[in-house]
């Protein structure tokens, strides 16, 4: 007789000792992620039978990368392998019906975080079936989210977006879409001229916290997919800050913050640098800054060599005495956490 694995798992836990408790309750925790490592199987074999299967799981995102993407890569192997997503859409999402669409905007919502290439896989879906899509999203209370995220790729999404009807829904849905569109390509072109001309550009996008999330786009649309993002923000400090004066200092201090990964460590190692070469315009910018701390906190963490420099090259104001005392109590702090 077959038993699902946790039953199978309480069975045997009742049927022991108590001394053996501990190990009964691992060897049940096990049962639960071998269970959930099938159900993602299951789910590969037939995603709309097994779909209540996978909504019982959480962090999808997480299980989904250790219990399959990691686990099911033979080891040894250097042929290229299709991931969980790329299995699933091309066996069972060629032809979509609803069921497949709820299915789609589900995992949507699910893998975004962790999954960019979910974006793709939704936009096939909505352009197989435009109008049956836009139905299903009607009942999705987070449907501009959606279309946000759906509309990013414009060229792609437009075709199915031209086929939607002529119902209430389907205009707003195509009237959504299209003026966020506008709004994106208005940044776009900001963020173009900023890259061209940063000092005369750069009050237009001071209010963005985003900003960075624009240059990626920014990125993208040049470059594609192949695009690199190092040498895209290179050739922008190497173009306009070899040469600097207070305003490009003030650009630089105001980027730092709102840039990570390949951006941020660029960033901070120029504004690290100026911190080092130009230390008397720095700080009369740096003084200025409300959030200046979180200012030194990166480029101290990322650039410590140009910093360390620039610290040997303070004088005795208040903001500068200041500095120096934030700077000694953050290496004392590291210190003692180490």
């Amino acid at each position: 007789m077959f038993f699902p694995a946790r039953i199978l798992a309480l069975l045997i836990l009742i049927s022991m000792p108590s001394g053996n408790l501990l190990f009964s309750h691992v060897l049940y925790i096990n049962a639960a992620d071998d269970q959930r490592t099938g159900d993602l199987g299951a789910f590969l074999e037939d995603p709309v039978a097994n779909f209540n299967r996978i909504k019982e799981i959480p962090n999808l995102c997480d299980r989904i990368i250790s219990e399959y993407e990691l686990k099911q890569i033979p080891q040894g192997s250097r042929e290229p392998r299709q991931g969980f997503l790329d299995l699933l859409f091309t066996r069972h999402f060629q032809e979509v019906d609803e069921k497949k669409i709820q299915i789609a905007i589900y995992l949507y919502r699910h893998l975004r975080g962790c999954y960019g290439e979910i974006v793709d896989k939704i936009e096939m879906v909505f352009c197989l079936q435009p109008v049956m899509f836009v139905t299903e999203l009607a009942n999705e209370k987070d449907w501009q989210n959606i279309i946000d995220g759906l509309s990013m790729k414009w060229g792609a999404f437009s075709v199915g977006l031209c086929r939607l009807g002529d119902s209430e829904f389907e205009r707003e849905v195509k009237g959504y879409a299209i003026l966020k569109h506008m709004e994106r390509e208005q940044k776009i072109s900001l963020i173009e001229a900023f890259f061209v001309d940063p000092v005369m550009y750069f009050e237009r996008i001071r209010t963005w916290d985003d900003v960075c999330e624009w240059i990626g786009q920014y990125e993208d649309q040049l470059c594609g997919d192949e695009g690199s993002g190092q040498l895209l923000m290179q050739k922008f400090l190497e173009s306009h800050f070899q040469e600097v004066d207070e305003k490009k200092i003030e650009i630089l201090i105001h980027l730092v913050t709102r840039c990570h990964g390949a951006y941020g460590e660029l960033l901070s190692d120029e504004t690290a640098k100026n911190f080092w070469l130009h230390s008397q315009m720095f700080i009369n910018i740096l003084e200025k800054t409300e959030d200046w701390k979180r200012v030194i906190d990166k480029i101290s963490m990322l650039s410590w060599s140009y910093f360390s420099r620039g610290l040997m090259e303070l004088g005795d104001t208040e903001f500068e005495k200041s500095l120096k005392e934030y700077i000694g109590k953050k290496i004392k702090k590291d210190s003692e956490c180490q």
